[in-house]
């Protein structure tokens, strides 16, 4: 098919549908790159048509949804020659199969291989971390002590929430100027993800008057359709002509009924819509869903939003926006690297992988069956790798089929957390090889990798200006968005009053602190170590930080723009901070689009030279009009190449420094998360059955993922990274014999025998991941005292199973013995087994009941433990403790 076939399809889109000129050129460039192959594939399964044909429906139908339906399928073109070539280059680079590349595209993967972090996963995380970073920086850099109003003053959050309901007015309405001046922070981050969600080719218009809401499902299905109707219309808290526009009276029950099951489904009207449902069936897709029927909701006034979020809402104002630039990052990077219906793509895209398989020849028959096979037949199939990744990065996974089953699960789930973790803080000591070791791939010397992190570690109060470059690196607010559970569990946290007693528990046990001082340290060596690299031309770089530079999209020519980037300076120190990429000149941004203008401007050469031929005469390139013409055309190109070229270079760093963290103090990912829950919905009985059974073992899985299986495909070129593997092993363990050493003084116990062999295997286990598990796996026992099959099956279904066992013999008159119940009873009890307060309980109260209990229990224990174990008590309690109870 001729390139003038694509050019004219182009020009009648801008000509009369009103497109976008910066949305035609991309359709431009992407046709000129690709002619051929558009050519061949532009019969896509449902629809056989031409660019002819699309171009004569734009002439002939001026309606907006014809319009766009033919914009999408012209951006999908794009998106789908950006994919392809994608998942042929890792193929390539990584030496991976055509269902292993394609699962890197989704998910990422850990080899050392050009492109191979990039995915749909990091750029979820680089977005919600960087866009929830950007407001903590400004509140950090501008006004510090909102932070502390935000955390205790509700009056203040109310008086936010009114201040947004009134933020295009201009003035203060509440008397309030910081809630005023974090109503325009607020918004404004809201509305920097609205046109990254609407560029990406969702129509979502900014709102006035209006903050997302959060529903308590649980409230709202409590409360009934009825009753959750009355109390809105009654209180009359809708803006009723923006929600509903010109729909009779009449319809308003039935209207307000469909939004209610919807809510009732874990869909949330305020922010997400129904667009998965929509799209099994065809005709509709995210964009369109989000442009129709995002924020669905519209409350007249803040009064009334506040109001509905008391009743039937959930989080403030500030816990809703965040939620919702989390959903915002979802759709963003959903839609950039899969278009604007992200599954229909992903279907016809796997038909295209499917015949590509086929007609390949390098392949022996086998290997295409074997290949074809693990291509899925729906992203509804539980046995797929592919559907689960894709589930788990749109955030299909995420949203409760039974929002009741799912907060049940996850109730119990965090108090088996909060009964368990009491010492977690002390099994994450190994995060200073963890991090040391990713430093080193970055090409930090060890020595210096060590001494950074523990200062770090024992710095003290951190500086404001280092808060605010940590912020918009995006870590060191974990603590505040509920995330630190994640490096244990297997879901996002629940919600409600649960939630708050789950991140207070977490931060008296000292790993909320621990965890955001590790980040934040890790983050800010490696924005350093990249500001003093930076001085270096790519050529004189190392082999190993320019490996770890491409895995992200890093190359030379992004380097080159890297070196010009204003540093962030502290106590004379420089720091690169992605945000520092929007305020790059035109000339250095010109020469990292270079390559790209120089193929348009031969495009419009090569189409200026077509269109005079076909006249009949040759108009030479240096004729005054022509010259005029190629200024013109490249004038509105290098535009936009501008804009797009300092969001690529802002996004490229932002995810390194984001995933890199992420690796030096681990923190499980999507493809993590694929093993723990197979990409199954919560609420159904199989999610919750694989989140029970997983529970707690999410860090030993990324552990061997981001650690392990990096070094082992972590050199240049794919290989092993011999020496970074005998490091990691051996730091490891020693940092889990110190994890061990700490845990047993804690519980009152001398340290193991390091003489002893199976101490330093023990060590192994416990600095390799194992966590929870190490104990159990190289003792006789286990620390829920029952088997290792039992063990296997989590540690909520093997404590309730002890629960269940123990009432029904004691209903069949075989009660269990005073002190194994009450040793059961205090170990699965929240905040009592924090690693300070479980010892002092010990010695001053359990010790006692437990001897009280079962004369006699207190010397059985020490005999055990010196029989099983090998040691025994600092201070034995039965030389203080009474044979049936009370001090000696």
């Amino acid at each position: 098919m001729a390139r003038y076939q694509v050019d004219n399809c182009v020009q009648d889109i801008m000509n009369r549908a009103g497109v976008d000129d910066n949305t035609a050129m991309d359709i431009m460039q992407a046709m000129m790159d690709q002619k051929e192959r558009i050519s061949a594939e532009m019969k896509l399964d449902s629809a056989d048509i031409d660019l002819n044909m699309i171009a004569q429906g734009f002439g002939e139908t001026a309606n907006s949804a014809a319009i766009r339906e033919k914009q999408q399928l012209l951006k999908n073109i794009i998106v789908r020659e950006k994919f392809d070539a994608q998942v042929e280059g890792l193929r390539h680079n990584g030496q991976l199969s055509y269902v292993q590349a394609l699962d890197a595209v989704l998910l990422g993967h850990h080899a050392n291989m050009k492109g191979g972090r990039v995915s749909v996963s990091t750029r979820r995380a680089d977005l919600e971390q960087r866009w929830a970073g950007k407001i903590l920086s400004m509140i950090e850099g501008e006004r510090p002590h909102v932070l502390k109003l935000i955390k205790r003053d509700k009056q203040f959050l109310n008086d936010v929430t009114t201040e947004m309901f009134h933020i295009d007015e201009g003035q203060c309405v509440t008397g309030n100027k910081d809630a005023q001046w974090l109503a325009q922070v607020l918004s404004d981050v809201a509305d920097v993800s609205r046109r990254r969600v609407q560029k990406a080719g969702a129509d979502v218009k900014r709102l006035t008057n209006w903050v997302p809401q959060r529903h308590d499902v649980a409230k709202i299905m409590q409360s009934g359709l009825n009753e959750w109707r009355d109390f809105i219309v009654k209180h009359g808290l809708l803006d009723m002509e923006r929600t509903f526009g010109n729909m009779p009276p009449e319809h308003l029950n039935e209207a307000l009924e469909q939004i209610y099951n919807k809510i009732i489904r874990g869909i949330d009207v305020a922010t997400v819509t129904d667009w998965q449902n929509m799209v099994l069936s065809g005709p509709s897709d995210l964009a369109q869903q989000l442009a129709n029927q995002h924020r669905m909701l519209f409350f007249k006034n803040a009064e009334a939003w506040m109001e509905y979020a008391e009743t039937f809402g959930t989080g403030n104002v500030f816990d809703s926006v965040m939620h919702h630039l989390r959903d915002n990052a979802v759709n963003a990077a959903s839609m950039e690297f899969m278009g604007p219906n992200p599954q229909a793509f992903m279907e016809r895209y796997v038909k295209h992988l499917e015949k590509k398989i086929w007609n390949d020849p390098t392949l022996t028959d086998k290997q295409k069956k074997k290949q074809a096979g693990k291509l899925p037949r729906s992203f509804d199939q539980v046995n797929s790798p592919l559907a689960m990744g894709f589930n788990l990065v749109t955030g299909r996974a995420d949203r409760p089929h039974n929002y009741i089953g799912a907060k049940a699960g996850a109730f119990f789930r965090s108090w088996t957390s909060m009964a368990k973790l009491g010492m977690a803080v002390m099994s994450s000591v190994t995060d200073l090889a963890t991090a040391a070791a990713r430093l080193r791939v970055q090409d930090m010397p060890l020595p210096e990798s060590y001494a950074g992190i523990l200062h770090g570690l024992f710095e003290g109060k951190l500086p404001h200006e280092k808060k605010e470059i940590a912020y918009l690196l995006g870590v060191g607010f974990d603590g505040m968005m509920g995330d630190i559970h994640a490096r244990f569990m297997a879901e996002d946290q629940v919600h409600g009053k649960f939630s708050a007693a789950q991140q207070t528990f977490f931060k008296l046990s000292g790993l909320t602190d621990w965890t955001e001082r590790n980040r934040t340290t890790f983050a800010l060596m490696s924005s350093a170590h990249m500001a003093m690299r930076s001085k270096q031309d790519w050529a004189k770089l190392s082999e190993r930080f320019r490996s770890t530079l491409l895995q992200h999209g890093i190359d030379e020519r992004t380097w080159k723009a890297v070196q010009t980037l204003e540093l962030h300076e502290v106590d004379g120190k420089g720091y690169v901070t992605p945000e520092a990429a929007k305020f790059l000149s035109d000339e250095v941004v010109d020469a990292y689009i270079a390559p790209k203008l120089a193929e348009y401007e031969a495009f419009v050469q090569d189409q200026w030279l077509k269109h005079h031929k076909k006249k009949g005469g040759d108009t030479p390139v240096d004729d005054p009009v022509y010259v005029m013409h190629v200024d013109m055309q490249l004038h509105k190109r290098r535009e936009a190449l501008r804009e797009a070229a300092r969001m690529d270079i802002e996004d490229k760093l932002g995810a390194y420094f984001i995933d890199e963290t992420n690796y030096g103090v681990i923190v499980p990912d999507e493809r993590t998360r694929r093993w723990q829950t197979a990409g199954l919905q919560p609420g159904t009985l199989w999610g919750e059955a694989a989140r029970f059974m997983m529970q707690f073992k999410s860090f030993p899985i990324a552990f061997t993922q981001r650690q392990i299986m990096a070094h082992l495909r972590g050199a240049p070129g794919g290989k092993v990274d011999v020496g970074g593997l005998a490091h990691l092993i051996a730091s490891t363990t020693v940092l889990g014999y110190l994890a061990m050493f700490l845990k047993d003084a804690a519980k009152g116990r001398k340290p193991r025998d390091f003489t002893d062999p199976g101490t330093w295997t023990a060590a192994f286990m416990q600095g390799g991941g194992a966590g929870i598990y190490g104990d159990f796996l190289m003792n006789k026992f286990d620390r829920f005292g029952s088997s290792p099959l039992k063990t296997l099956e989590g540690p909520f279904p093997n404590t309730a199973d002890d629960f269940v066992k123990m009432a029904m013999n004691t209903l069949h008159g075989d009660p269990p013995s005073a002190a194994r119940a009450f040793h059961l009873v205090k170990n699965n009890l929240p905040f009592i087994n924090l690693w300070y307060t479980r010892i002092t309980l010990d010695y001053l109260i359990l010790y006692h009941l437990q001897e009280m209990a079962s004369p006699g229990y207190l010397r059985r224990m020490e005999r055990r433990l010196k029989k099983e174990n090998g040691q025994e008590m600092i201070f034995p309690p039965s030389t203080y403790i009474k044979h049936g109870g009370g001090y000696r």
